[in-house]
């Protein structure tokens, strides 16, 4: 079985190899159940390794030179160029301060 299965899913990509591996050993496990079958043919086939897919996110070392290693704190402005804060006297009789 296991020179079946190479020839037949050897070409593809590892992860499309292993996927159908493990469905042939789901396989497997079910006929050894209904006792269809007396042993693990698939047993000298092993998952091929799939390499890491970093199509979407990034490597540490790709943030590492995107992002400063210290990022700078700076206070929130307004549109006018002031604090972001209430002043004092401001505050109506409901609100509670912080």
């Amino acid at each position: 079985m296991a020179g079946w299965f190479t020839l037949a899913w050897g070409g593809c990509s590892a992860k499309t190899f292993s996927t159908r591996l493990t469905a042939l050993g789901s396989a497997c496990g079910y006929w050894r159940q209904q006792e269809w079958l007396a042993g693990d043919p698939s047993v000298r086939l092993r998952p091929r390794p799939v390499p890491p897919d970093n199509s979407k996110a990034l490597t540490r070392s790709q943030v590492a030179t995107v992002l400063p290693s210290t990022p700078g704190c700076r206070p929130r402005r307004t549109a006018g160029g002031r604090p972001n804060a209430i002043p004092p006297g401001a505050r109506g009789p409901g609100v509670v301060a912080v």
